[in-house]
């Protein structure tokens, strides 16, 4: 038996789903296993024994020998792609040649192996594709930062044609400052700890502009590069939020201080400073100071809600929660008697129970109580429970007012959102997306169940702080 069919085993051969050759060092066919026969299109006995030149076009067996002989002289394996037309359509090839040697380390010919690639490579070829025409900037970033591929949407982004940036280190298109944040993201992400997955930074094009980008990064698999960089350019939706703040500011100054003298004057005038005024004065006064107080209140929770979204401009101070929530409900008490609506308070949490931000829950309860006072009809009942529970507390807020419609539910918490059956009831619509922001704050859990027309319970878990 020629030595390198007994090397290579018959039976083994067979189990390769993939065409598998055996030549000798002069290009003669030892052995081909049953893939390979159907590849060629020929019973295997018709094709042992020849030499490629006798099935191969003289082109394409030239090729074979090239190959043969350079695997045979120097060792190292061979790995090609071709394109071959079949027919109507081209196939994609993938063709190994590696060299086979006896105990001794001399050459006994070659082994070579086919495979189909061609739906791998028209995956590949649409992934580029899409790839190419996002309409986010892609970066391809390797394990040691250095950009290894971009789209066009990323030579827009950044000024720079894919030659210039390509092998660039990530560092050199955003400020210094950022650099050293990134860096200490980047190198956790490749050590594989937890690191933010998105975030905003700034960057600077090649013209030397600086803008802001929102980047969102994830482990990339295939051959573009370790991690992939989603990146948007988010500079004017910046300039809009700072204008936002600075007129949210503004506007909360310039009318709360005219408020401010308008209740005073209203109040006086009630208290009869200025003479005893008769019932329909009294009650345009009374009018005057309550659409004053919503006016008020509307705007505090404006730039509450402003605080709360801006990054490092709210400040939580660790506080106990059982006279907060007690004081809270009690000074809701008279609006909801006023209303025929009986409010009923539970506290079941030890007197040094605290949370990590006692302002915080404070607004909480004063919005959730408020909000079920306010959507409560007469004769019904709002309650508020507070106990321990996990580690933290439980603060549940029932009532039994008109319940939220179930296609109003996954907008609850929006910014300025409103139940379709809120009606005329007045309310900014911040008031739940105000508590959604508390929560999500301290790290807590927040769950609603609510039935049209019969009520709605809100729960929220806090976690507890030392005591």
């Amino acid at each position: 038996m020629d030595p390198l069919k007994a090397l290579l085993g018959t039976h083994l051969f067979d189990l390769v789903p993939e065409p598998v050759f055996a030549l000798s060092p002069e290009a003669r066919f030892l052995m081909v296993n049953q893939a390979a026969a159907r590849y060629l299109g020929r019973p295997a006995g018709e094709i042992v024994g020849r030499e490629v030149g006798e099935l191969f076009p003289p082109e394409q067996a030239a090729r074979q020998r090239e190959v043969i002989g350079r695997v045979l002289a120097t060792g190292e394996p061979f790995l090609e792609e071709r394109e071959t037309p079949i027919g109507s359509e081209t196939f994609v090839f993938q063709y190994a040649v590696c060299r086979v040697d006896d105990p001794e380390g001399g050459p006994l010919g070659v082994l070579g192996m086919v495979r189909d690639v061609t739906a791998l490579v028209r995956l590949e070829r649409c992934y580029a594709e899409l790839y190419e025409r996002a309409t986010d900037a892609l970066f391809g970033v390797d394990r040691e930062g250095r950009i290894r591929v971009i789209n066009r949407e990323a030579e827009a982004l950044s000024g720079y044609r894919r030659d210039e940036v390509e092998s660039f280190h990530f560092s050199k298109v955003v400020p210094p400052d950022e650099a050293r944040r990134l860096r200490r993201y980047f190198e956790a992400r490749v050590r594989g700890e937890d690191a933010p997955t998105q975030y905003e930074v700034r960057f600077v094009r090649k013209n030397g502009e600086e803008r802001w980008a929102e980047v969102r990064i994830s482990r990339e698999t295939s051959s573009v590069g370790a991690f992939q960089a989603s990146v948007r350019d988010i500079t004017e939706r910046k300039k809009l939020e700072a204008l936002r703040r600075e007129f949210l500011q503004l506007v909360g100054h310039d009318i709360k201080t005219p408020l401010t003298v308008i209740q005073g004057f209203a109040g006086a005038l009630r208290s009869g400073v200025y003479g005893e005024l008769p019932e329909p004065q009294r009650q345009c006064i009374e009018q005057i100071l309550d659409a004053s107080r919503r006016v008020g209140s509307m705007v505090e929770r404006f730039l509450l809600a402003e605080r709360l979204a801006q990054e490092g401009a709210w400040e939580a101070k660790a506080g106990p929660v059982a006279p907060v929530f007690e004081a809270v409900v009690r000074a809701l008490a008279p609006a909801a008697r006023d209303r025929g609506i009986r409010l009923e308070i539970e506290s079941l949490v030890p007197s040094d129970a605290r949370v990590a931000d006692a302002e915080g829950f404070r607004h909480l309860v004063e919005n959730l109580v408020s909000n079920a006072v306010k959507f409560t009809p007469a004769g019904g009942r709002v309650e508020a429970r507070l106990e321990a529970r996990e580690g933290g507390i439980d603060l549940v807020v029932s009532d039994t007012g008109r319940g939220i419609p179930a296609q109003d539910r996954e907008r609850l918490f929006e910014r300025f959102f409103r139940a379709s059956n809120a009606g005329g009831t007045a309310g900014s619509g911040l008031g739940l997306h105000i508590v959604k922001l508390l929560v999500d704050r301290a790290g807590g859990r927040l769950e609603v169940e609510s039935e049209e027309g019969r009520g709605t319970t809100f729960r929220v878990w806090l976690p507890g702080a030392p005591r």
